[in-house]
């Protein structure tokens, strides 16, 4: 599996850094099966996430599942003719870095939404199966308005499961002043 990649002009912007679009997050994950196993397909372009790698290396080896695994691996994809069209890949950033924009959100097939905490919070929403570049921001347009609230409730419910910090830590002066930095990283 790759490192995420590098924006390359995208967006307006060069380098690697902690954003939320397609052009560092897609990255390439080549598998070589093992020996009398087979895919139905040479390039998987479904939704998936990087912690799915583990549970997927651990079922292709023949070892026990680990209940760590709980989102699942990536071995029905290999059988399957084509994506199954409702997958969903949750993201996030904590500000380890820079210390600035922390964000998680959520990838569908066809949308991604994401949230922004911090003195300048917002959110974003594209709809990638027309704007697969997500050059237009549709959050807060009223026609997309309810998927927009099952994304944002989809996502939410994931950050509480997971034990993501509330949006006050992010809108707090230790924040807001990087003091966070020696916690996070």
């Amino acid at each position: 599996m790759a490192d995420h990649g590098d924006m390359m002009g995208a967006h307006g912007m060069s380098k690697k850094g902690t954003l939320p679009y397609d052009e560092l997050y897609r990255v390439p994950c080549i598998f070589k099966l093992p020996a009398g196993q087979t895919s139905s397909r040479a390039v998987i372009d479904d939704v998936v996430s990087s912690v799915q790698l583990a549970a997927s290396l651990t079922k292709l080896a023949g070892l026990p599942d680990e209940p760590a695994f709980a989102h699942g691996d990536l071995c029905d994809a290999f059988k399957r003719d084509q994506a199954m069209g409702d997958e969903v890949a949750f993201f996030e950033h904590y500000g380890a870095y820079w210390g600035l924009h922390p964000f998680y959100g959520v990838r569908t097939t066809d949308w991604k939404w994401i949230r922004y905490f911090g003195d300048d919070a917002c959110e974003e929403m594209y709809h990638l199966a027309s704007d697969p570049h997500e050059l237009k921001n549709v959050a807060g347009q009223g026609e997309v308005a309810a998927i927009q609230a099952e994304l944002a409730a989809m996502a939410d419910a994931w950050w509480e499961r997971t034990g993501g910090r509330d949006a006050a830590y992010y809108e707090s002066d230790a924040f807001l002043s990087n003091e966070h930095n020696h916690e996070l990283s």
